[in-house]
């Protein structure tokens, strides 16, 4: 939360039935209380712009809860049809607006967030196999997405709620975390690499560790692959100074 002392932590994917309950801590002393979410396996975290109010969604279940900063409270909503995993949100930088993937059945939820803390799904889309962590540009008008099972990246209109472009290409292996530099002008998505269920990169010249990941720079004026860099194992989430929530 930008506006307060305060950060929010869910659960791991990894986890093995870990607690129905998220960590609020205090940054700065980095002492945490656990706020009870009532669904299994927490993890999609987020928080609007003005720090009102947090979402947090289940991987197991089509749940996810908007919590209240002031008052404490939790309203639910539920997601219709088969079980999405839910992976992570994105909140346009208007706070009108929140997108989401679904892994397990290769949707992006656009959300209705102007009368918070309800909220309701405006329209969904298909897209590549495991939509993964999205991040809107800083204008809000286009939100950019890996897609970890189809080694690809996802760029949607926002105005028109369509797909604009699919990038695939050199250094794209399980694509994870994204962010975008603080003038927009670059997209930069962790690349896993694992050798398994993703492309193996290691044949690219100049990689001498089987399965060191990379970060994949994409120039959002053509939507092509501007750079990319090795970096160490298992890079996950990513971060700039740009737009990050």
């Amino acid at each position: 939360n930008y506006a307060d002392d305060v950060m929010y932590v869910g659960r791991s994917m990894s986890a093995v039935n870990p607690p129905q309950s998220n960590g609020v801590l205090e940054r700065s002393s980095m002492d945490m209380e656990e706020v009870d979410v009532f669904f299994p396996r927490p993890h999609a975290l987020a928080v609007t712009p003005g720090g009102e109010y947090v979402f947090s969604a289940s991987l197991a279940e089509n749940r996810m809860i908007v919590l209240d900063q002031g008052s404490g409270d939790g309203t639910f909503h539920e997601f219709d049809g088969d079980i999405n995993t839910l992976v992570q949100f994105a909140i346009a930088p208007d706070g009108q607006t929140a997108i989401v993937g679904g892994e397990l059945t290769n949707k992006l939820f656009f959300m209705d967030l102007s009368n918070l803390p309800e909220v309701s799904v405006r329209s969904e889309i298909e897209v590549g196999s495991r939509p993964w962590h999205p991040i809107f540009a800083a204008d809000g008008r286009h939100a950019y997405f890996g897609n970890k099972g189809a080694n690809t990246v996802t760029v949607v209109d926002t105005q028109t709620g369509q797909v604009a472009a699919t990038i695939a290409g050199e250094g794209m292996a399980q694509p994870h975390g994204s962010a975008i530099s603080a003038d927009g002008r670059f997209v930069y998505i962790s690349q896993q690499n694992t050798g398994s269920g993703g492309m193996d990169m290691s044949s690219m010249g100049g990689m001498s560790h089987s399965h060191n990941g990379h970060v994949v720079v994409i120039d959002t004026a053509t939507n092509e692959i501007a750079k990319v860099i090795e970096v160490g194992v298992m890079p996950s989430g990513v971060g700039s100074r740009g737009v990050s929530r």
